[in-house]
C-alpha cells in the first residue's frame, strides 16, 4: 500500500537582526481560524517551528488548478496568519515607532517583481493600533500564490524585522575625580561626557551619552571602556540590557534611550 507524499509549496520565515542571525526570533506564525479551516478542508499539512511556518501538499494535488477554483468560487483571497510572541521585551528591541502601540500587516501584494529572489520580502505596514496580543498579520495573496506556483518553485517569504536603535547612557557612581574621562569602544562609537547629574534618589554620578544610535543586539562583538588620566580604569564596561530602554520627550520628538548604571 503507497503512503502519501506531502511536499511543501508555502513558506514563511521571520528574520529579526536583533539576534545576529544565530537564534530565530520568538515569533509564532499562526494560520487563522477561516485559513485554518481552508487547510483543513483540502488537505493542506502545517509545519510550524519558532519563527518560521511551512505548509505542504499531497503529491497528488495539482495546486494550481486548486487555487485557480478557490479564486473563481471567491471562497478565500488570501491566507491569513497571526504573528503572536511571548517574549515581553519584543517591543523594546524591535524598530517599532517609538512610543507607539502597533501592530503590522505584512501583505504579498505588490511583490511580484521579486519572484526570481530566492524568497519574497514582504514589507510592513503599520496599523494604528495594536491587535491585542497579535503582533502583525501576514496575508499571502491566492492569486499572487498561484503566479508563483505556476513557475514550479516552491513559494517562499521572508519577513526582515530590524532591532530599534537606542542612544546608550552611561551613568558611573564612586568615581573619584580624574582628568581625561572618557567611555572608548574597539567600534570607534564616540560618547559625550562626562556631565555630573543628580538622579531622584539623591545620588550624584557621572554621565556619558552616544552620540549616535547604537542598534539593540542579543550578542555584541564590540566591547566598551571607561578610561581616565590615559589609563584604563574599567575594562568590559557593561551592555545595555533591552529591558532598561525609556522613552523621553525632547523638543516634542520621543527618543529611545538604554541606561546602564556603573558602580565603582
Amino acid at each position: 500500500m503507497s503512503q502519501t507524499k506531502y511536499e511543501p509549496f508555502l513558506t514563511i520565515e521571520i528574520d529579526h537582526s536583533y539576534f545576529n542571525g544565530e537564534n530565530q526570533a520568538p515569533i509564532s506564525i499562526l494560520p487563522t481560524n477561516n485559513t485554518t479551516h481552508f487547510f483543513s478542508r483540502y488537505g493542506l499539512v502545517v509545519k510550524q517551528e519558532q519563527g518560521t511556518i511551512v505548509l505542504f501538499a499531497s503529491s497528488t494535488v495539482p495546486l494550481v488548478g486548486l487555487f485557480e477554483k478557490v479564486v473563481q468560487d471567491a471562497e478565500i483571497n488570501s491566507l491569513d496568519f497571526e504573528m503572536r510572541t511571548e517574549d515581553v521585551f519584543y517591543r523594546n528591541y524591535t524598530d517599532l515607532p517609538v512610543g507607539s502601540n502597533v501592530s503590522s500587516i505584512y501583505s504579498s501584494a505588490g511583490t511580484l517583481d521579486q519572484i526570481e529572489q530566492e524568497s519574497i520580502e514582504l514589507l510592513p505596514e503599520f496599523e494604528g493600533a495594536q491587535y491585542f496580543d497579535v503582533i502583525g498579520i501576514i496575508q499571502i495573496e491566492v492569486k499572487d500564490l498561484i503566479k508563483i506556483l505556476e513557475t514550479k518553485k516552491i513559494a517562499k517569504f521572508i519577513s526582515k524585522m530590524e532591532a530599534r536603535s537606542t542612544f546608550w547612557q552611561y551613568n558611573v557612581f564612586n568615581l573619584n575625580t580624574l582628568n581625561g574621562l572618557a567611555i572608548v569602544s574597539n567600534s570607534g562609537t564616540r560618547f559625550s561626557g562626562p556631565t555630573e547629574v543628580l538622579f531622584s534618589n539623591g545620588w550624584r554620578g557621572l554621565q556619558f551619552a552616544s552620540m549616535e544610535l547604537i542598534p539593540c543586539r542579543e550578542f555584541y562583538s564590540n566591547s566598551f571602556g571607561l578610561v581616565g588620566n590615559g589609563s584604563l580604569i574599567m575594562k568590559g564596561l557593561p551592555i545595555p540590557s533591552v529591558e532598561t530602554m525609556e522613552i523621553s520627550i525632547i523638543d516634542a520628538v520621543p527618543i529611545a534611550y538604554s541606561s546602564v548604571f556603573v558602580y565603582l
